[in-house]
This record gives C-alpha cells, structure tokens and sequence, in this order.
C-alpha cells in the first residue's frame, strides 16, 4: 500500500468510520493483510473472505456476515471497489458504492448497469468522495 493509501486511510479512521475488508479471495491468499505487522493490521475492524463468509461477490449476501456483526444497516455503508460485480453486488445489498477506477483498465461506462455514489481515478479520492456522498445524504 502506497503512503497516500494509508494516509487516506487514517483520515476515514479519524473521521470515526470503520474500516472492513470484503473480498472473494481465500484467506491463504489474503491472510497477511490482518496480520499483526501488516500496515493494514491496526486500520481494519475486519476482514471478510471466501472462507469466513458463505457467499462471495458479487452475490450481495457477501455482506450479510458484516452487517449482522457490526449491527450497521445497508445505507449506512460505502463499499469501494474497482469492478462492476462489486458494484452489483454493493447495490443487490443496498449499500453505496463508490468506483474506483485507479488501475485504468476500467472506466464509467463500464458501471452503467450499476447505481454508483461516486467515481474517483484514485484510491486518496476516497476520503473526499465519502465526505460528498454524506453531504448529500444529510441535505441541505
């Protein structure tokens, strides 16, 4: 993870949102990101993977596992991700989503048969995009 990413990171965390992480992935595959010395280790609540939840993405009980542990509703939730099957999966569940298209192989058409809150071309943008999907949540 770029200092940038983290740094983002450390904003959403001081803003006091929690951070989880919900991908298809196995835990051979993913099990260092929780691990004590990783860098994302102190920064996520959780971490949810193709072994620890019966669904996976882009069915959107994916999320049913987060939801029930963390006590969170659906609208109370922003799910980031870089493709359309974690948009749809995002949306089946009611959470928001917001498009990430940092790794240029994707772009907003590509999202058309899905709901989405925000784009944004880099994973820092995040902390803006949160900030004016809650703005617009609250109202004037």
């Amino acid at each position: 993870m770029t200092p940038e990413n983290l740094a983002a990171l450390d904003v959403l965390l001081a803003e006091g949102r929690r951070l989880m992480l919900l991908t298809s992935r196995t835990e051979a595959e993913m099990e260092h990101l929780p691990a004590p010395e990783h860098v994302l280790a102190d920064r996520l609540t959780a971490a949810y993977h193709a072994d620890n939840t019966p669904f996976s993405k882009p069915d959107p009980r994916a999320f049913a596992p987060l939801l029930a542990d963390t006590g969170l509703r659906p609208d109370e939730c922003v799910y980031v991700g870089d493709s359309p099957s974690d948009g749809q999966a995002a949306n089946g569940a009611g959470l928001h989503f917001i498009a990430c298209l940092h790794s240029g192989i994707r772009r907003p058409h590509d999202f058309a048969a899905c709901r989405v809150d925000a784009f944004i071309d880099a994973f820092p943008d995040v902390v803006g995009a949160v900030a004016n999907l809650e703005g617009a949540l609250r109202g004037p």
